[in-house]
């Protein structure tokens, strides 16, 4: 008896990342409000975000030869990450998020043949305490989106990190 109950806890210690999950897909598409909020940690995701589309908007305005050349190219980039924070506390919310994951085409105004709706997901563990879920079309796997959850206690599960794909 206490072998099947070692068992059953173990199993339900590793299967808790795929069930959290399910239940975080579940409450995107029902639309509830009070699920996603139990099941995201809204700080770490803003924060996660904000650095990711700095370091993107930073390296694209280094590059462009326009902004080389252009005196208010500092300016632009003094102003960028309070414009930046705005932004990701505007919209990283319940409804934004659900917004994000509902949305079959994951990069607009990418690639036209990777929006025809057919979305791969595949999920894993990084470590013990995180459980990364890959979601690219079909036709594009370089467009891949990752959400990384981390251990919330034992058995559960909260969304932490939104990777975007390079370039976004």
């Amino acid at each position: 008896a206490a072998a099947v109950l070692v068992a059953l806890l173990v199993g339900a210690y590793i299967g808790s990342p795929y069930y959290a999950v399910h239940s975080f897909r579940s409450a995107v598409q029902a639309g509830d409000v009070a699920g996603m909020e139990a099941r995201v940690d809204f700080p770490a995701v803003r924060e996660s975000l904000k650095s990711q589309i700095s370091a993107q908007m930073t390296k694209a305005m280094a590059e462009d030869p326009a902004l080389k050349d252009n005196p208010f190219s500092g300016m632009a980039a003094m102003m960028l990450p309070a414009i930046i924070d705005r932004t990701i506390e505007a919209y990283v919310t319940p409804a934004g998020i659900a917004a994000v994951v509902k949305n079959t085409q994951l990069v607009p105004g990418k690639d036209a043949a990777a929006s025809d709706g057919k979305v791969v997901s595949s999920s894993t563990y990084v470590s013990l305490n995180r459980f990364q879920v890959d979601v690219h079309p079909e036709k594009a796997p370089a467009i891949k989106s990752s959400m990384i959850f981390a251990r919330d206690g034992l058995f559960a599960w909260k969304l932490v990190r939104l990777d975007l794909p390079e370039g976004m």
